[in-house]
């Protein structure tokens, strides 16, 4: 178990193991933020990451305990991984559309409002119709809220704070999501950092829209551990290895 003290981000911290524990197995259960600033929420991890991983054949099983916010955190997570790496990785071209919109210690019409406005702003402005999930949970230390939204292997999300209707929570994280599905390539720029690790491990290909500074480095500390991952910029950015 690693508990982060506060708010710390789970979904982080997750990053760090799962590559060593897709070839050794395991378990773990990590406490502390769920949905935290400059971090991917938990949703955005089990519903955008870990799909594309289980696709190339890893075993990965995400059991959200409780949800936390910054700044008392208070959300636990467990995770079980069985061994083996997965095949190369690859993108489908089509996916699945959802919404999580969620909450702790908030009335529950926050999550609806929530998801309601990036349902809304979604099917006006990408033409997309999103299966949405509702969680609003009572108890633990944390108060917030937040709101998952993706499409295929393209993510985006928002979060709640003091003063900030629900509404525009939602479509924030609808208005990004919008962003990403017009732009080109296969994923969405935060997952395309998120994957690299994975790529020069076990091979593949995906595309983005922008070469970010996160991808910049990975690439580089990767090919000096012996890992060099191909990066052509040019309408696109293309990963292959």
């Amino acid at each position: 178990m690693i508990d982060t003290g506060t708010a710390g981000s789970i979904p982080l911290v997750l990053q760090a193991w799962l590559p060593a524990a897709l070839r050794a197995g395991g378990s773990i259960t990590v406490t502390g933020g769920t949905e935290v600033a400059q971090s991917p929420t938990i949703d955005y991890v089990d519903r955008v990451l870990v799909p594309v991983l289980r696709r190339a054949g890893a075993s990965i099983a995400i059991d959200l305990l409780e949800r936390g916010y910054y700044p008392r955190g208070g959300g636990s997570v467990r995770v079980r991984v069985e061994p083996g790496l997965p095949g190369p990785i690859a993108i489908p071209g089509e996916g699945a559309c959802g919404l999580v919109s969620c909450s702790a210690n908030l009335p529950g019409h926050v999550t609806e409002r929530q998801a309601a406005a990036a349902g809304d702003l979604l099917r006006d402005v990408a033409g997309l119709t999103c299966t949405a999930t509702l969680d609003a949970r009572d108890g633990g230390p944390s108060t917030g809220s937040s709101i998952t939204a993706w499409c295929g292997a393209k993510g985006a999300v928002a979060l709640g704070r003091r003063g900030l209707p629900a509404e525009e929570v939602g479509r924030a994280a609808a208005r990004a999501l919008a962003e990403e599905l017009a732009g080109p390539g296969t994923v969405d720029v935060h997952l395309a950092d998120q994957l690299l690790v994975y790529l020069a491990l076990c091979g593949g290909e995906y595309s983005t829209h922008t070469l970010s500074m996160h991808a910049k480095t990975a690439c580089s500390l990767l090919a000096e551990f012996g890992y060099p991952v191909e990066c052509r910029e040019d309408t696109t950015v293309e990963f292959s290895r």
